[in-house]
């Protein structure tokens, strides 16, 4: 099977009705799609602002470390998702082979 071949099942899917890279790469490029990871790629820079602002003092009390760790899971989340590429389904989901073969 070539790299272009390549299909990864979600749970639940069966040969078939997997993703593979053209199927994600069209929907990774559509307009809304596009939209979708601007808003999470600008929601990390946000979230990281507020972490700021929060450090700078300019909300009423210190913060925790938990407080600070949450911004940092938060922005880290964010960023992560917003360069989603087609390999990191594959780190996660099997391809077809991989579930075959473990059948």
């Amino acid at each position: 099977m070539s790299e272009d071949d390549l299909e990864f099942l979600l749970p639940g899917q069966n040969h078939g009705d997997g993703i593979k890279e053209a199927d994600f790469q069209n929907w990774k490029h559509h307009p809304v799609s596009k939209v979708f990871f601007r808003f999470l790629a600008d929601y990390a820079q946000h979230v990281r602002m507020e972490q700021i602002d929060l450090l700078n003092g300019s909300k009423s009390e210190a913060p925790t470390q938990w407080v600070l760790g949450q911004y940092n899971g938060r922005f880290n989340a964010f960023a992560e998702m917003s360069v989603l590429q087609f390999d990191d389904l594959g780190n996660f989901y099997p391809t077809i082979d991989e579930k075959e073969e473990s059948e």
